[in-house]
């Protein structure tokens, strides 16, 4: 490993400081790249930070271009993991498709009650505004079904936001996995059970 303040001749611009120093590995270009790394079976580029107010990797641009960029001919330009994959300050400007994996699109409400509500359970308007299980049959204040049961998670929620009160997604549209009552005779129209947190089958008149 070479010692600190060592210059790269075969490499203008580029330089190793001691730990102390501002940079670790700093470069300047003109009209090439600064700092560029070219690996046939690992990362081309990589950072790492201990800070947790740093990046491990950090773009800036000054000129009204672009901050940090990838591109990748057959497979991913950008990829990001963690609890939060992704976060955008500003406007987002997409000009394919967005794909959605996930199966449903819902909204987070708050819940009536600490007890935790199984996916899948129809919840409907109460009065203090919160949504509660749905207990009582042809209840036409229903709002939807707790996302998430069977492994259908939501593909967007909307209104997500921290609260004190328990706030639980629920789906408004797309494919949602719902508890129901198979006792009764084939299904024309779904109407809420009398049975907690389901659904039952009806026959059209």
């Amino acid at each position: 490993m070479p010692g600190p303040n060592i210059e790269y001749p075969e490499t203008p611009g580029l330089h190793q400081t001691s730990p102390g120093d501002m940079h670790t590995v700093k470069g300047t270009g003109f009209t090439e790249p600064g700092v560029e790394g070219t690996s046939q079976r690992s990362n081309g580029v990589f950072g790492t930070s201990a800070d947790p107010g740093a990046s491990g990797v950090y773009g800036q641009n000054d000129g009204g271009g672009i901050g940090v960029g990838g591109r990748s001919l057959q497979g991913v330009g950008i990829f990001g993991e963690g609890p939060i994959a992704g976060r955008f300050l500003g406007n987002v400007e997409v000009s394919g498709d967005v794909q959605l994996l996930n199966a449903d699109c819902a909204e987070d409400f708050d819940i009536f009650g600490a007890e935790p509500i199984e996916p899948g359970t129809v919840m409907v308007v109460g009065a203090e505004g919160m949504l509660h299980e749905s207990r009582r049959a042809y209840d036409k204040r229903v709002a939807g079904v707790l996302s998430g049961a069977s492994g259908y998670k939501p593909g967007i929620v909307l209104d997500k936001h921290e609260s004190q009160s328990n706030r639980m997604p629920v789906a408004l549209l797309g494919k949602v996995f719902c508890k129901v009552d198979a006792s009764l005779t084939p299904v024309d129209r779904w109407w809420a059970g009398r049975s907690p947190r389901r659904y039952a089958r009806s026959v059209l008149p």
